[in-house]
């Protein structure tokens, strides 16, 4: 997931707390308050063109058979020609302190300025390529289903005189089916690092950490395996790094395999370099801490096209109790304990 912005560290920063998938019925937040209350950010487009607004209407629930959030938009507002233009938007909720950044991007257009560097946000983009904002608490990703046009020679005479009155364009109804629903929350206890704790979790052979990491680093793209229910998941992944006696991989918390390792930290990984394959088991174990993120990114600068330490969806993970196999047609599998 790309992240880009500038927003200062703040008391209570989320940036820093991973993503958590939930289902749209575990959303515990009062929808009325949510929406009119707390006020929330609609955003449409994709990366290098996208724009956002506060809105305080709303409404969440089931149509046609799927959750659904129905937003509604002014003709008047920039986002709409957003809202047109693609076929999915993003609903976002920040918490409290963030009610003066949401002021601001309710009272400023798009057009005139860039409104995501006015408010301080850090925008990441979903697997979809939607934006979401690290500084967000619930994200809400929909794809339009259904959009119209009040019509106002339907509407009541007080409706049409308060159009009139503020000069404002007549609202879309865009009815969006809840494709997925993120919230922050903090990283297991298991998972908490101190600067004083990593000699705790160092390898007792080093010498086998770096003789399985010179094999990834080699073959250059390797395969991580994940479990998603009872249904096996695999993909290509390229990152491999010794940082302070663990071997390290890296991925971001929106994507599936971070999910997965959240709910099974139990992992395999399988590299072949042409003559040999080398197989590994291990127990997967999120490290927060940004400097290890720094470390991780610095050693594969190209990733920082996508990734940032501190955008809150860098993940970083550390092999504990590993063992792998490298084989090979042409001698017996030698085991390598890690």
């Amino acid at each position: 997931m790309t992240s880009c912005g500038n927003s200062p560290k703040q008391d209570g920063d989320l940036r820093s707390c991973p993503w958590q998938e939930i289902q749209p019925e575990e959303i515990d937040l009062n929808p009325v308050q949510m929406i009119d209350g707390d006020w929330l950010e609609v955003s449409a487009g994709k990366e290098g063109k996208m724009n956002l607004m506060t809105i305080s209407w709303g409404t969440i629930g089931e149509l046609w058979n799927k959750p659904v959030f129905i937003v509604y938009v002014s003709t008047s507002r920039y986002t709409h020609q957003f809202m047109e233009e693609n076929d999915c938007f993003t609903v976002t909720h920040f918490p409290a302190s963030m009610r003066e950044q949401l002021a601001y991007l309710g009272r400023v257009s798009g057009r005139n300025e860039d409104k995501v560097a006015g408010a301080g946000l850090t925008v990441e983009f979903t697997e979809l390529g939607n934006p979401i904002y690290a500084e967000a608490d619930l994200a809400i990703e929909c794809k339009k289903l259904y959009g119209q046009q009040f019509d106002a020679s339907l509407m009541p005479a007080e409706q049409q005189a308060w159009y009139e009155q503020l000069g404002l364009g007549i609202h879309y109804m865009y009815i969006g089916e809840i494709l997925h629903v993120w919230k922050k929350s903090p990283v297991a206890p298991a998972a908490q690092l101190t600067a004083a704790d990593p000699a705790q979790y160092q390898s007792h052979n080093p010498e086998n950490m770096q003789r399985v990491r010179d094999f990834l680093k080699k073959t250059g793209v390797y395969f991580l395996a994940t479990e998603d229910g009872d249904q096996p998941q695999v993909r290509p992944f390229g990152t491999a790094e010794i940082f302070e006696g663990k071997l390290y991989i890296q991925t971001g918390h929106v994507k599936n395999v971070a999910k997965q390792i959240a709910a099974n930290p139990k992992a395999a990984i399988c590299a072949f370099d042409g003559s040999e394959w080398l197989r590994i088991t291990a127990t997967l174990v999120e490290d927060p801490r940004v400097e290890i993120k720094k470390a991780m990114l610095d050693a594969y600068p190209d990733l920082r096209a996508m990734y940032d330490e501190n955008d809150g969806n860098t993940a970083v993970y550390y092999l504990k109790d590993a063992k792998a196999t490298l084989s090979a047609f042409t001698h017996e599998p030698i085991e390598i304990d890690f």
